[in-house]
């Protein structure tokens, strides 16, 4: 035997350091795969942090065109009648539907939205109301999955039935025009409300659909 103080001999000492060293390898590894594990998360946290940045970058940028197509035209509105630009697009904009950001109104109600109503002597049944005055449905029924070119199609037959420039139509083709294609929004709709979630379209179904509604509007509606 090799004198120590445990009086192992040298095989058996050796034996004990190479335990030791395979358990701190052992421990390494484990602390490299949790390394590795972490920076992974890491990298999806970052990547995720990009995407909300981008879509914060979009949400920005469409609300500097929104408010460049409301705020430039009331300006010119000052230059006289054969200048001033046509204001149909900023009017639908600032008097139009938008379902799917009322929705959210409605869903995210503040301490500052409820102080609102109280200074105006309303209630919250009284948004549902005027909701449900604009959509003809109420809000309980839209609250499913709706892409965007669903909200559009809801927005388009609201806009034909409720915007003054199209209420005030009276040549008869024209509300012929207009009523037909407020019906063809309305059979999508139906269908859509009709159906289990998710919704019955495809998104490119629906993009067509859409944009045959789009060349309608602009074609027999818009003049």
């Amino acid at each position: 035997m090799v004198g120590n103080d445990k009086g192992l001999s040298i095989v058996d000492v050796i034996q004990e350091r190479l335990d030791a060293l395979e358990s701190r390898a052992e421990i390494r590894e484990q602390e490299t795969k949790s390394l590795k594990a972490n920076m992974k998360s890491l990298k999806a946290d970052i990547k995720s942090l990009k995407a909300d940045n981008e879509s914060l970058k979009a949400d920005n940028e469409s609300f500097e065109s929104e408010m460049q197509l409301i705020r430039i035209p009331e300006l010119l509105r000052f230059l006289p009648s054969g200048q001033r630009p046509d204001n149909r697009q900023r009017n639908q904009l600032v008097h139009g539907a938008n379902v799917k950001f009322d929705l959210s109104f409605l869903d995210s109600l503040s301490t500052k939205n409820l102080s609102f109503l109280s200074n105006h002597r309303l209630q919250i049944s009284d948004l549902d109301k005027a909701f449900n005055k604009r959509y003809e449905n109420n809000p309980g029924i839209f609250r499913r999955e709706m892409s965007d070119t669903m909200g559009e199609v809801i927005n388009m037959r609201s806009n034909l039935l409720n915007l003054d420039v199209w209420k005030s139509v009276t040549d008869p083709t024209r509300k012929k025009k207009i009523k037909n294609l407020r019906r063809k929004c309305g059979r999508l709709i139906k269908k859509w409300l009709s159906q289990p979630e998710p919704q019955p379209y495809s998104e490119e179904e629906m993009q067509s659909r859409l944009d045959g509604l789009y060349r309608e509007y602009h074609a027999y509606v818009v003049q």
